[in-house]
């Protein structure tokens, strides 16, 4: 994965402090192939500047800068090229083209960071805006297809606003559609990867905000249907048809699962008529 060596200590009078997600992070650094071609190159008076948690710079070298002090200087090996610029490589990097599944070094030295603000010290308000704001985040990584990434900004939105007790009425309504949001999403990513549990999970939630939310039943039962709970989808389709009576998705759906169930007690008769035949 990844593995970073320190090469020189920071020397700075705050050094339990690391950069966080949001922060504005200021790095010199040597980027390099397997046989020591430089691919990038950031000195003293061309340094790099970035936000993390923006997807801006390849996922292990952010993990590494995230956990240095200012000042340090560090090694920062990629072995996994999923950690660095993965199947599609960095064609048109400045200095040599970086090819696709390419393990990477970097030197790199952490010049000065600016942090964001972190949960503890935001009002309620601001608190629901960075949770919407991570679920954007979320929403850009699904649309690029990058769905563990979506999963991880989905999951950040809903826990950090999942106390809710304490917040102005109109603040907690805005945090409630947020996670019911974040969670369909959730449950949606989860269904691409037939995480069937984790989708009825997703679902769970937003039924527990809004107990008749039709996109949480159909979800829900797609769920139910992969792990071949059968009553449980049916009885989550009648919901939501009830709901909306003319929803052609969750009609389709009422069709598999009476399909799936003949083929279901089939199956079963032939067992039972084996077993007392």
């Amino acid at each position: 994965g990844v593995v970073r060596k320190v090469l020189e200590e920071s020397r700075e009078e705050n050094s339990w402090k690391r950069p966080n997600e949001g922060s504005r992070v200021t790095l010199r650094l040597t980027g390099c192939l397997p046989d020591g071609t430089a691919f990038v190159q950031h000195l003293e008076g061309g340094e790099l500047v970035f936000t993390t948690d923006e997807d801006m710079v390849p996922e292990g070298l952010e993990a590494a800068v995230m956990k240095m002090k200012k000042g340090e200087r560090d090694l920062v090996t990629l072995s996994d090229p999923q950690y660095g610029y993965g199947a599609a490589g960095w064609p048109d990097a400045p200095l040599a083209p970086v090819p696709p599944n390419t393990p990477l070094t970097y030197t790199v030295e952490l010049v000065d960071f600016e942090n964001a603000k972190e949960s503890w010290e935001m009002n309620d308000a601001e608190k629901v805006a960075a949770a919407a704001a991570k679920k954007e985040k979320g929403n850009a990584a699904y649309k690029a297809g990058r769905l563990e990434r979506a999963v991880k900004y989905y999951e950040k939105a809903v826990s950090s606003i999942s106390y809710d007790k304490s917040f102005p009425d109109d603040v907690k309504a805005q945090a409630r559609e947020v996670r019911k949001s974040a969670q369909l999403n959730l449950a949606a990513v989860h269904l691409k990867n037939k995480r069937w549990k984790e989708v009825a999970k997703a679902c769970d939630q937003v039924l527990e905000i809004e107990g008749s939310n039709v996109k949480a039943l159909y979800r829900r039962a797609q769920a139910y249907v992969g792990t071949a709970d059968y009553l449980e989808a049916e009885l989550d389709v009648r919901r939501g048809l009830e709901v909306e009576p003319g929803n052609a998705e969750l009609a389709a759906l009422a069709k598999r699962i009476k399909l799936l169930q003949r083929e279901q007690n089939k199956k079963m008769g032939a067992v039972y008529g084996r077993m007392f035949g």
